[in-house]
């Protein structure tokens, strides 16, 4: 009996450890999300853009469209490996950029991968979605 009451605190203390360490786990998730939505404003907002509530496809970015006009405008048209952790922006309704935070980081396959579809790109010096690790690379129209 002994041994199952000392089994059933040494579980009670992993249980409080875990909770410990299950809120602060939460509350750094949390400043890392109001981090990140402050860079991804401040972007933005220095561009003269904002960020679009929602997605549209690199077609559609190419050809400044502000609505889907097919099926086709419907489906994801690009790679997770090039465009990964997507992030959209607009200005005045129209498509201007689409900004991935990618694990792929060789800047001549973005810039090849972009060329294919009539876009351009820009690298910038670091990703807020992935410091260190992910490559922050905006893909443009060529005249946006």
């Amino acid at each position: 009996m002994a041994e199952a009451l000392a089994a059933v605190a040494d579980a009670l203390q992993d249980e409080k450890r875990a909770e410990a360490w299950s809120r602060q786990w939460r509350a750094a998730r949390h400043r890392y999300r109001e981090a990140m939505e402050r860079c991804t404003a401040l972007f933005a907002e220095q561009r003269g853009w904002r960020l679009a509530a929602t997605d549209f496809t690199l077609d559609m970015l190419r050809r400044g469209a502000r609505k889907r006009g097919s099926a086709q405008d419907y489906r994801i048209d690009y790679s997770i490996s090039m465009v990964d952790h997507p992030q959209f922006f607009k200005k005045d309704g129209v498509p201007v950029a689409v900004l991935s935070h990618s694990y792929q980081t060789n800047v001549e396959d973005h810039r090849r991968y972009a060329a294919e579809r009539g876009l351009t790109i820009e690298v910038l010096p670091m990703s807020w979605y992935c410091p260190g690790r992910a490559l922050a690379v905006l893909y443009r129209r060529p005249t946006a």
